[in-house]
């Protein structure tokens, strides 16, 4: 739930603080009044690109502070990201002059697509054909968890599975350590035939010459041969 906004120097807004109660809040106002600017700042903390003809000044901040509840998918989602998890936490959007913009979550800079996926089920903004919460298929499960109480045993699986990945990565290293210590075997075998020849430096050349000696004595013994039954 956002709690608090805070906006300076974004289009025709100076400076303007927004404390969001529990309940219903309405914003209501005549035509050009600026209640599309204020639904503005609000797509840019959900990921919406930037542009330089927002920003008044050198610089535009978008800042929201939102609440947590148990243990909703934007809690899961935050602690799957290295982020310590407490009952809130704040997205800001600062835009440079030049259009280049910076987003933050508790001061740490992510990728736009990080708020996107963060605040797509904090921040519900439609027209009458958009999409509305109910058809976002990341809050099925959490729906019918919630409804049936399942917060625990969904932990208790999670865990589960954690472990069972765990254990198949270490029988994937175990059987790949194996696979390496019989190549070693084999290694070892061929360097201790390599030793036991007792090779030296030019021996091959040695080798081949003695081989076409005795190629040649065998085509010397065969044509002596042949005379032989001449006579």
């Amino acid at each position: 739930m956002l709690e608090h906004l805070y906006i300076q120097n974004f289009i025709l807004i100076d400076q303007l603080e927004l404390d969001f109660p529990v309940g219903f809040s309405a914003i209501t106002g005549e035509t050009g009044a600026g209640k599309s600017i204020f639904l503005d700042a609000l797509s840019l903390l959900q990921g919406q690109k930037a542009s330089s003809s927002m920003v008044s000044k050198e610089k535009a901040i978008i800042e929201g502070s939102f609440s947590l509840k148990g243990n909703s998918p934007v809690s899961s989602f935050l602690k799957e990201n290295g982020f310590d998890v407490e009952d809130s936490f704040t997205v800001t959007r600062e835009i440079l002059s030049s259009g280049k913009s910076t987003a933050r979550v508790n001061r740490r800079i992510v990728p736009l697509s990080f708020l996107h996926t963060l605040l797509e089920n904090q921040l519900d903004i439609h027209g009458q054909k958009d999409s509305a919460y109910l058809l976002q298929k990341m809050n099925h499960i959490y729906l019918l968890d919630k409804y049936g109480h399942f917060y625990h045993q969904k932990e208790e699986i999670k865990e589960a599975y954690e472990n069972y990945k765990k254990v198949l990565e270490e029988k994937e290293n175990f059987l790949n350590t194996q696979l390496k210590e019989e190549e070693l075997d084999f290694y070892q075998f061929q360097l201790h035939e390599l030793e036991e020849a007792h090779l030296k430096k030019g021996e091959e050349e040695e080798l081949k010459d003695l081989e076409k000696q005795a190629k040649e004595a065998k085509k010397i013994r065969s044509r002596l041969s042949f005379f032989i039954c001449l006579l």
